[in-house]
């Protein structure tokens, strides 16, 4: 089953006919599907869907068109993601595209987006009301190292129930993480790691352990020790390469995931001729924007 794709030279003149100005506030991009955007375009959705429902639960799409500015790429990728999923705020300030890279001039409510930092494997949008079902990040430059590292959750609890049952049935008890202000009348919400998925097939998985920490230390509970042996455990396994896959999200890569099945996190990077600068979105399956809805077009 493919995991890669091109985006073709007339799907890629198909995903720009919407426009978005440039100063278009990061809340106020536009959420509704651009329209009927041709079978290439209907072609390349159906791919994605697969890969991230059926298939290895993410996908990596390239551009196939160059010398596009960086608004004309943000506005490919925004129009084939909202062809596809409903796009959904990344924070409580409404976010619907959001710039991933270090500056000190973002809002520091990630400890991660605006840092270099590498390991943190983890899910997105864990102290939100709801984490995104899909998550997209694309390059706009890249920097020497920094790649992104998927791993598939459903095999990381096969191997940790193997390691020891028990790790898993903490990992399955409602924990606190900390919402960092993004829920009003919350400090913590209580979740677990992983949960029985709605479809009743496998897992949803949440995780990010620092917020789990500091979670822990907001609601003036000690940490349990079973816990903390089961995110060592959980951890360990994450990190081994043969659990890994490397994404470098060079200028027009972009890396779409469940990001209810699939964990990832990234390597160091330094930032000498070039500063590793990408944009992040998130969303939602739409059934009304599924590939071959409505007039056949999509």
């Amino acid at each position: 089953m493919a995991d890669r794709f091109t985006i073709s030279p007339a799907a890629g003149a198909a995903l720009r006919e919407r426009a978005v100005a440039p100063d278009t506030a990061l809340d106020s991009w536009p959420a509704d599907p651009p329209g009927a955007a041709g079978p290439e375009v209907a072609a390349l959705a159906a791919g994605i869907i697969e890969a991230l429902r059926e298939g290895p639960g993410y996908a990596v799409v390239e551009t196939g068109v160059d010398g596009l500015a960086d608004h004309d790429l943000c506005t490919l990728y925004w129009n084939l993601f909202t062809s596809v999923f409903r796009p959904t705020p990344q924070y409580r300030t409404g976010e619907l595209i959001y710039p991933v890279e270090v500056s000190p001039g973002l809002p520091a409510v990630s400890h991660y987006s605006g840092s270099n930092q590498a390991g943190g494997y983890h899910t997105d949008g864990t102290l939100l009301p709801e984490p995104p079902e899909v998550a997209c990040l694309f390059g706009l430059s890249a920097a020497e190292g920094g790649e992104t590292l998927i791993m598939d959750g459903t095999e990381l609890a096969a191997q940790l129930d193997a390691l020891d049952p028990a790790h898993l049935r903490a990992l399955t008890e409602p924990v606190h993480f900390d919402v960092n202000g993004q829920i009003d009348g919350l400090v913590t919400k209580r979740q677990p790691v992983f949960r029985a998925a709605a479809d009743g097939n496998g897992f949803e998985l949440r995780y990010l352990r620092m917020y789990i920490e500091q979670g822990y230390d907001r609601a003036g509970e000690p940490l349990p020790v079973g816990l903390t042996a089961a995110m060592d455990a959980f951890d360990k396994i994450s990190s081994l390469p043969e659990n890994q896959t490397p994404v470098l999200l060079r200028r027009g890569v972009a890396l779409l995931w469940n990001n209810r099945r699939m964990l990832h996190g990234r390597r160091p990077f330094h930032e000498q001729a070039s500063s590793r600068r990408l944009r992040r979105l998130y969303g939602a399956y739409d059934p009304a924007r599924r590939p071959g809805h409505g007039d056949g077009s999509r």
